[in-house]
């Protein structure tokens, strides 16, 4: 076995320490200790030994005495003896104990007479400590405010040390950052241990006046001071005794409140409150605390109209003569600023102030109107408050659908004054009218009662029928699916066929971050997500019993995936659909997967859930991307090339809005643009050039030409046979033959990228007798258009073919979700699920 460890060896124990001295006050000066050592650890024990080796096996015995049957049987001997076992290992010795702390040392305090006399003895020294004190306001008003006395009384001190504190020491209140006091010195008397005493000196200090505030908000401010107790100037730790207070004025401005949109040249009210505080009543009376005055100052486009009161006439020079607690003054000489003067404001109370304005009709839209009030106690300046007033357009309806205007374009409060700016460029540009309804200025004239969130599209949105309804910032979270259908098919769209419409939806989702676009899935504004979106209100369409089915010799999933069997059944189901009715997409919703056999070598495959989007093909109807950023942020892009410029590049934000924007607008609007265009296409302030990353540049009207050829072929998609908006092209170019000829190869360029466009259009369809012909009589129009202008146009070069618009626009944003076919895969809106 292992030997035994040693024992530790034990600490010794500290020293005793005697401070002796025949002048007590000395004793302040000195700090003792005396603290015993670290005791030994015990020695490790010591480690047991190894078991022996094994003995070897024992000799093989002789064999059997029987008798041998014959000669040949031989007598063998027995086998040998196993080897013995291993010896144990020894047992290891026990870890020696650890030493002994030894005793701390002690410290004796000791005065002695000038004789040697022992006076006194302890084994602390004495220590002076405020224990507490009372703190009085030197007004009724029950706060403290800035610039006012304080007084400290009641201060009571104890002697928490072991000896009497000698005479001498010294008790003061000294001055901090936020209060003065005066030099005020008490001397303490000599106090017995744990005997206390209270100061009968009152301490008078001021607190620090405050600076007129830099920043708005509530004034907020608190002070604080000290005590102090010093021997031979050596202070004592526990005399620190801290006391902080808040510091307020006996009046504040606990609102000011506005409507957050104003539209121009509407009377709205601004509301300010004054609030009183304190314990006494304040105004310019002469029993008053102290006068109390507001000052509202206003942006120049802010016009104030006066008090907001019942039976309030106001007098000739201006000044509101009226039995309130305030009176409002305003000087024409300084019109942006408003003067209320408080007669008197009780304790306790709060008076509200309705001052009604009006904003400047010819205010720019999407700005900001600045109006700050100031607060003055006793003609300082103690606190300000700001707010601001966007400028929304103050829409009225027309008495008639004629009068609308092209555009009607849903705003929030997400657009800024620059990026306005950027659209009013495009839509100059674009020669047409636009409608704003601006859906916060609406919102905030809402009733507050309905817990729906409202629709951001204004109540009678059917009267835009055919137009462009255009939303920058959108949420597809309160844009219902119905609003978006009702908007191409009309309110009625679920009771009969569905039929071709001239209506045309821009949507620019608002950008977000990629942790909300997994936790939800309406957040992801994706092109299957958009699908499902506005595939929610159509009913499934039904399948016969045994359609989710197919023949196998084994069961599906034994040889191959089930899944891929299952896929293979959905998509050739869905692209029977499809060719059923060519002019909608169709979507599948959820399915629920369960391999059931049915019948010899069929099998189930569980249920399927396929809709049709309630969106024909040709509607024009775009959603932008927003979760790369909204691209409605046309100031992010390249200062030096705005849209003031001569020429911008296509990829950026702003050449992009104007595709989409472009792309929107019903055909008659871009017949109307491209006229325009053909007519002053070196016009600057009409003109402006598209710079593509090739080194290729595109004017103006050339892109116009490209979205018209797009939108004449996209009627294809109804495959109804209907070849209405190449009629209406070609009538207006026999209408306005001049201006067209004047610019024959853009035409005769138009005319070849609609011809291509309108093939494409029929492979994307598939075999459709019916799309087949259309085709053809597109071609006819386009060969007559060209012959005519071949005849008169004076430029007959188009040997440079027009790109088609899906190679310019953004294809990964641009979402055109009902258009796509079971061959691209977007059909599949949910994740296989198998049971």
């Amino acid at each position: 076995d292992g030997g035994k460890g040693g024992m530790g060896g034990n600490t010794g124990s500290g020293g005793c320490c005697v401070i002796q001295t025949m002048d007590p006050r000395l004793l302040v000066l000195v700090e003792a200790d005396c603290t015993t050592g670290t005791s030994g650890t015990g020695g490790s024990s010591g480690k047991g030994g190894r078991g022996g080796a094994a003995g070897f096996g024992g000799q093989a015995g002789p064999g059997n005495e029987g008798s041998a049957t014959s000669a040949a049987d031989v007598i063998h001997p027995g086998f040998s003896g196993k080897p013995g076992m291993s010896g144990c290992d020894g047992r290891d010795g026990e870890p020696g104990a650890s030493g002994l702390h030894g005793n701390d040392g002690g410290i004796s305090w000791v005065v002695r007479s000038s004789t040697g006399e022992v006076l006194h003895r302890a084994g602390t020294r004495y220590d002076a400590e405020v224990l507490s004190l009372e703190l009085c306001m030197q007004s009724d008003n029950g706060l403290y405010m800035p610039n006012q006395q304080v007084c400290v009384s009641g201060i009571t001190v104890v002697n928490s040390g072991g000896l009497p504190l000698p005479k001498g020491a010294k008790l003061s209140i000294p001055s901090t950052e936020t209060v003065r006091f005066e030099q005020t010195v008490f001397d303490l008397p000599e106090l017995a241990p744990n005997e206390k005493f209270k100061v009968p000196v009152k301490f008078h200090g001021r607190i620090f006046d405050q600076p007129a505030p830099n920043h708005p908000g509530e004034f907020s401010a608190s002070a604080s001071f000290a005590t102090r107790i010093e021997l031979l100037g050596r202070p004592f730790e526990k005399s620190v005794l801290e006391e902080r207070f808040p510091v307020k004025y006996p009046i504040n401005i606990p609102f000011i409140l506005s409507k957050s949109s104003i539209g121009c040249g509407e009377v709205a009210a601004l509301e300010i409150g004054i609030q009183n505080v304190s314990l006494l009543p304040y105004g310019s009376s002469i029993d008053s605390g102290g006068s109390v005055d507001i000052r509202i100052h206003m942006d120049h486009r802010l016009i104030p109209l006066g008090l907001i009161a019942a039976n309030s006439p106001n007098s000739e020079d201006g000044e509101t003569a009226v039995s309130l607690p305030y009176a409002v003054t305003y000087n024409p000489t300084t019109p942006d600023c408003i003067h209320v003067r408080v007669t008197e404001i009780h304790p306790g109370e709060t008076l509200v102030v309705p001052i009604a304005i009006q904003l400047e009709s010819q205010s720019e839209l999407y700005d900001t109107c600045i109006w700050q009030t100031e607060l003055y106690f006793k003609g300082k300046l103690v606190e300000y408050m700001q707010s601001e007033v966007r400028v929304s357009p103050a829409y009225s309806l027309p008495q008639s659908a004629g009068k609308l205007s092209d555009v009607m374009m849903i705003t929030n409060s997400s657009i800024s004054k620059q990026e306005f700016a950027y659209w009013q460029r495009i839509f100059d540009l674009l020669g047409v009218s636009v409608d704003y309804w601006d859906a916060s200025y609406h919102k905030q004239e809402e009733s507050q009662e309905s817990e729906q969130q409202a629709s951001p599209l204004p109540p009678f949105k059917h009267m835009y029928a055919g137009k462009l309804v255009l939303y920058p910032y959108c949420n597809l979270e309160s844009l219902p699916a119905d609003e978006i259908i009702s908007h191409f098919h009309g309110p009625n769209w679920k009771d009969g066929e569905l039929a071709p419409s001239d209506s045309s939806m821009v949507l620019f989702c608002s950008p977000l971050h990629q942790k909300s676009l997994e936790q939800h899935f309406m957040r992801d504004c994706g092109n299957a997500n958009l699908l499902k979106h506005l595939c929610r209100h159509e009913d499934p369409i039904k399948l016969p019993a045994d359609a989710f089915s197919g023949h196998h010799l084994l069961s599906p999933g034994t040889i191959m995936s089930s899944n891929w069997t299952v896929k293979k059944r959905e998509k050739s189901l869905a692209k029977k659909l499809e060719k059923e009715v060519p002019s909608q997409a169709v979507a599948l919703m959820s399915h629920s997967i369960f391999i059931q056999p049915r019948g010899k070598l069929k099998y189930r495959y569980g249920s399927m859930d396929l809709r049709r989007c309630p969106l024909l093909r040709s509607c024009n109807f775009q959603c932008i991307d927003g979760a790369g950023g909204n691209m409605t942020a046309m100031g992010l892009d390249d200062p030096l090339s705005t849209p003031s410029t001569s020429a911008v590049p296509l990829a950026s934000n702003f050449g992009q809005v104007f595709l989409a924007t472009l792309c929107g607008l019903p055909l008659r609007c871009k017949l109307t643009a491209l006229r325009t265009q053909a007519k002053k296409s070196t016009s600057s302030g009409c003109h402006l050039d598209f710079d593509l990353p090739n080194g290729v540049s595109l004017s103006t009207a050339e892109v116009v030409a490209i979205a018209t050829a797009s939108d004449v072929a996209d009627e294809l998609l109804s495959c109804s046979g209907e070849t209405t908006k190449m009629k209406l092209l070609a009538e207006d170019i026999q209408e306005h033959l001049p201006v067209y000829a004047a610019r024959g190869s853009l035409v005769l360029r138009l005319l070849e990228l609609i011809k291509r466009e309108a093939t494409e259009c029929r492979k994307l369809i598939g075999s459709n007798a019916l799309v087949t012909r259309t085709v053809k009589v597109i071609h006819r129009y386009c060969d007559d258009v060209a012959a005519l202008l071949t005849s008169s146009a004076a430029d007959r070069d188009c040997t440079h073919r027009f790109p088609a618009m899906k190679l310019l626009q953004d294809s990964n944003r641009v979402l055109r979700c009902h258009q796509h076919t079971v061959e691209e895969d977007h059909y599949a809106l949910v994740r296989s699920k198998s049971q």
